[in-house]
């Protein structure tokens, strides 16, 4: 099994480190050209396969993130997934789409996400947000989410991502950092300062 490079991990490392000293309050970014302002978690929750799934099919990591668009008071929540590889496969042209819907468990509970048709035109460019990978993005997908949903996602904090993978496998990912590590914590946050009402 391959794993990711060292490189990759060293720049987990360092996001992790520099997110575990500041405030992960949300981080909002207006759009002059089109007045939509987006509010993005500050950090991403950074994950990892469990042992066992990685393969050339499969990307070595998952940054998940919540954003949340204001298009002049009418509020829509996305999930953000982005896909990449690390290491020697980060230079690969090879595209693995993320699946039209996937499964996050929670503590004791589990929800199935559909892919939002408009997420890419409103959430905007995970890559250039505080979602974005180091290097070797493989894809980005956005789920349709609600208030309720985020503040169930900040309150229990998400145990694990299912995808469907080759030959009807599911890979599992889990978080990389710990309960309390930065990735949670930017949701939790971003939860409890949702500025659309549960």
């Amino acid at each position: 099994m391959k794993r990711p490079g060292f490189l990759a991990v060293a720049t987990c490392l360092a996001l992790a480190a520099c997110a575990a000293g500041r405030p992960l309050h949300p981080v909002e970014q207006l759009d002059e050209r089109t007045a939509v302002t987006r509010r993005w978690m500050a950090a991403p929750l950074v994950l990892a396969p469990e042992t066992g799934v990685a393969a050339t099919t499969n990307p070595d990591w998952l940054h998940l993130g919540l954003v949340e668009v204001n298009r002049q008071g009418a509020y829509t929540q996305y999930l953000g997934l982005v896909a990449w590889r690390g290491g020697e496969a980060a230079s690969t042209s090879l595209a693995i789409p993320l699946p039209a819907s996937l499964k996050v468990l929670l503590p004791g509970d589990e929800v199935t996400l559909a892919a939002a048709a408009d997420g890419s035109q409103l959430a905007g460019d995970a890559r250039k947000s505080p979602l974005a990978a180091p290097f070797g993005v493989l894809d980005v997908r956005w789920y349709a989410v609600d208030a309720a949903m985020v503040a169930r996602l900040g309150r229990g904090g998400v145990r694990a991502v299912e995808l469907p993978a080759a030959g009807g496998v599911t890979a599992t990912f889990v978080p990389w950092d710990a309960e309390d590590g930065p990735g949670q914590r930017a949701l939790a946050e971003f939860a409890a300062s949702l500025t659309a009402p549960p």
